[in-house]
């Protein structure tokens, strides 16, 4: 489908010159495309899908998964839950190595609508199930900042989170 297109598209892109890519929704003649990217062979792929479709896109073609805990899941009402998240990175690890690839490191942000308290406990609860490569935290769309004032308290609290993080 289109993303998978695109990706393709991107990779090419990313390779040795000169570079071409024709799929189904997008052509990259023959051409030289520069700059290319620093990290080679090229940056990481993040992923935050987790739909089965995506999971499975995401096992073969990402090199990072990073779901957010508490998100909304399809039919509206199942929020994306610890146990859901690490149900979901076992199958993708199995899967990635049925295609002889590696698997996807697990980022998980614990969300940014979550107060500094509830920040603190499910850092500290991703830490102690030793399965996740990062934990990141969001400090937008707090419902109690309202101003530069609680954007200053906000961040400057993040120690506590920090020192979750660390143990």
């Amino acid at each position: 489908d289109r993303l998978d297109d695109v990706l393709a598209a991107v990779l090419a892109c990313w390779g040795a010159d000169p570079v071409q890519h024709s799929g189904p929704f997008y052509d990259v003649p023959l051409s030289d495309v520069r700059p290319k990217p620093v990290q080679q062979p090229r940056p990481p792929l993040m992923s935050g899908m987790w739909s089965r479709r995506g999971l499975e896109r995401t096992a073969r073609l990402f090199d990072i998964w990073a779901p957010v805990e508490g998100a909304v899941v399809s039919d509206g009402t199942t929020q994306l839950t610890e146990e859901r998240i690490l149900q979901e990175v076992d199958w993708l690890r199995r899967r990635a190595e049925d295609l002889g690839r590696p698997a996807p490191q697990l980022w998980v942000n614990v969300g940014a609508s979550r107060e500094i308290d509830e920040q603190v406990e499910r850092v500290s609860s991703w830490r102690a199930t030793g399965v996740v490569d990062q934990v990141t935290v969001s400090l937008g769309s707090s419902t109690t900042i309202r101003g530069e004032d609680d954007w200053i308290e906000r961040a400057s609290s993040l120690d506590r989170v920090l020192d979750a993080a660390q143990g």
